[in-house]
């Protein structure tokens, strides 16, 4: 098995790395706002703006990618867990400890401020998200376990 390439190399304390893992996040919400925006537009039967949209979403996408991609292979690591996600079982691996801790952690605690400020129908929602971030967790350590780690031991 290869090695995967590396782009050109990123200091992990410089600007670009903090300015890579900065865009990924706010492209990443752009293309849910846009896709989110579209649904609207759709609902309001217009279907200029629900083109538009669309387009501007998947524009969003790709820019999204493009700096995971950059921030990865820049040998930063996943943007949220720093893991590196360089082949199929680092990836696997990555979405195991995204899922447990920016998921099923995440929520659960969100769960519990919304009980706190008594908005039970948020607390619901939240918890509801927990409990599938926890079956995609299950999901990834069911296909990890199929794999042995390509690594030498």
């Amino acid at each position: 098995m290869s090695e995967p390439v590396l782009a050109i190399p990123v200091p992990r304390d410089s600007k670009t790395a903090e300015n890579l893992k900065t865009a990924f996040a706010a492209e990443s919400r752009s293309n849910d706002r846009y896709h989110y925006f579209a649904q609207v537009a759709e609902n309001a039967k217009d279907s200029q703006a629900f083109a538009a949209f669309k387009a501007v979403a998947e524009d969003k996408h790709k820019f999204a990618q493009g700096h995971l991609k950059e921030h990865i292979k820049g040998g930063l690591g996943d943007p949220d867990s720093g893991k590196p996600s360089m082949d199929l079982y680092q990836v696997l691996d990555t979405a195991i400890a995204v899922e447990l801790d920016k998921g099923w952690k995440m929520y659960s605690q969100m769960a519990e401020d919304a009980r706190n400020d008594n908005l039970p129908h948020l607390e619901e929602w939240f918890k509801t998200l927990a409990h599938q971030t926890d079956r995609h967790r299950q999901v990834f350590e069911d296909l990890i376990k199929t794999f042995r780690d390509p690594r030498p031991q």
